[in-house]
């Protein structure tokens, strides 16, 4: 594993296993008891849905074999195939089937695969199988890519703490996140790379780091954030000052970001706590929500100002719990339901299907837009959550919603000369230490948009944002900076913020290229 401290503690054999049946899992109570001594775990799954045997895996192996075969020698060019059909309790299980049928040995193997283990499992192994040699060339450049950039990434990974240096507490998380995705796409390197003990380190080392956060609103609605990391204990009779436990702050927002973290997590492990962590987190996100505006949830616990990034996150935590906790899929529905209803009429979407930064409250009580920045990653962060709402109802209604949100973020966002994205101010290199991370939500939301519901202009706007950063936004360490036009030097960076950022666009273009 990458990171500043060997001296970790971590226990961890370097496994991972990845994703799981949600039909193994107990059922989840709406009712939670803040435990007394939070649950610590290593990287090794409490199951191993991928540990599969030396026959099986051999067998699966064959059939890759002959399917690889069967798909260069037999199936017709033409387009690619695309993602149709999701199945299992991730949303990156996908199964194509735009493709003629696979010879009958080879399904003979999946199926077998599927009797053992479930049809999860079957789905990615057909979805490995059937991939299109038409994507081979763009999906060994984006995976080499997205494998240097994590490597990158992990060089400003700080043991001890459990975040990364340069990185503020919640885009530490969504360091996590970006991870997370690029382990689902490729997971041999992500094995590699200990993917599974940063995670686990992180669970366990974050929520014990003291960190004193100060946020406010400037001027033109960008938050501005200072956190202060203070020193761990080094000995005995040294106390450590108060973290925050159980990923809990001040801030809803800070805690949505710890929240989808750590569902990825449970996404790519397996590792129940992560997703328990996460429910426990929505419950705190719960209770910041009145009849003030109608509804919704406040940005912070001094409940001064209802935005739209606290609110997106609530219904993307709720709407994914709906899709990984089954026995209480309804309870997450209701709100998540709930709150997008809300929320599209809470007058935040402007008439150009673009979302301000929140609602400005009268003095008689209304609530009204409050006309700020469509900062980029208000356009992304709803874009995931209604992914997982369509796919909780089988609505595709929602997708719809999403798509026109992308669309006008995109003509937004992008030059029009060149189609790179920037930030709605164009404040590069300029953006703080929090705007920095703005357009990578976007693009990775875009990306589980363009997973579900696939639109050209989606995937060539991910690809040509994705070869700027590589052509013109690394240094000589492959780290990326703030301006995907380059230079990677803009603003000083880049740091783990930028980087991270950028990553998300790289990853995004491995998943449109599969």
């Amino acid at each position: 594993m990458f990171g500043h401290n060997s001296d970790s503690k971590l226990e961890s054999d370097g496994r991972a296993s990845w994703g799981g049946s949600s039909e193994e899992r107990p059922t989840a109570s709406k009712e939670f008891t803040r435990p007394t001594v939070l649950p610590t775990f290593s990287s090794t799954p409490s199951r191993k849905p991928l540990a599969l045997g030396g026959r099986v895996t051999a067998a699966v192996v064959a059939a890759a074999a002959l399917a690889s075969i069967y798909t260069i020698c037999c199936l017709p060019a033409g387009p690619t195939s695309r993602p149709s059909t999701v199945l299992g309790d991730s949303p990156f299980a996908y199964l194509v089937l735009d493709r003629p049928p696979l010879p009958q040995i080879t399904r003979l193997i999946i199926n077998m695969v599927s009797a053992k283990w479930g049809l999860l499992w079957a789905a990615r192994a057909t979805a490995f199988v059937v991939s299109s040699p038409l994507h081979k060339t763009a999906d060994a450049v984006y995976a080499r890519n997205s494998l240097d950039a994590a490597k990158a990434l992990q060089a400003w990974y700080d043991t001890s703490t459990g975040l990364w240096l340069s990185a503020g507490w919640w885009n530490s998380a969504n360091c996590l996140t970006v991870l997370g995705d690029w382990a689902l796409l490729d997971k041999a390197n992500a094995v590699a790379l200990g993917v599974a003990s940063v995670m686990a380190n992180t669970y366990n080392n974050a929520q014990k780091t003291s960190v004193t956060t100060q946020k406010r609103l400037a001027a033109n609605g960008l938050v501005m954030t200072k956190y202060e990391f203070h020193r761990r204990a080094q000995g005995p009779g040294e106390l450590n000052t108060r973290g925050f436990s159980g990923f809990i702050n001040d801030f809803y927002d800070d805690e949505g970001w710890w929240a989808l973290a750590l569902i990825r997590s449970w996404d790519v492990t397996g590792q129940q706590g992560y997703l328990d962590m996460a429910e426990h987190i929505f419950e705190d996100m719960k209770n910041g929500t009145d009849q003030k505006c109608g509804g919704g949830i406040w940005w912070s616990k001094e409940r001064a100002y209802k935005n739209a990034i606290a609110n997106e996150l609530y219904l993307s935590v709720a709407a994914s719990l709906a899709n990984r906790v089954p026995g209480n899929k309804d309870y997450y529905l209701g709100v998540a339901k709930a709150e997008w209803a809300w929320f599209k009429g809470s007058g935040m979407i402007n008439a150009n299907s673009l979302i301000n930064d929140g609602l400005r409250i009268n003095d008689d009580g209304s609530c009204v837009n409050n006309g700020q920045q469509t900062w980029s990653y208000n356009q992304g962060v709803v874009l995931g959550g209604l992914v997982e709402l369509a796919r909780a109802t089988g609505d595709g209604s929602y997708l719809s919603e999403a798509t026109a949100i992308a669309a006008a973020a995109l003509s937004a966002l992008s030059d029009p000369t060149t189609g790179i994205i920037h930030e709605t101010d164009r404040c590069e290199p300029n953006c703080g230490a929090d705007g920095s991370q703005f357009k990578g939500i976007f693009v990775r939301n875009l990306h589980y948009l363009q997973a579900a519901a696939p639109q050209n202009v989606f995937r060539s706007a991910i690809n040509k944002n994705a070869d700027s950063i590589w052509a013109n936004n690394r240094n000589e360490l492959n780290q990326l900076g703030i301006d995907w036009a380059g230079p990677a030097s803009a603003g000083g960076g880049p740091n783990a913020t930028t980087h991270s950022s950028a990553m998300d666009v790289i990853v995004a273009a491995l998943a449109a290229a599969e």
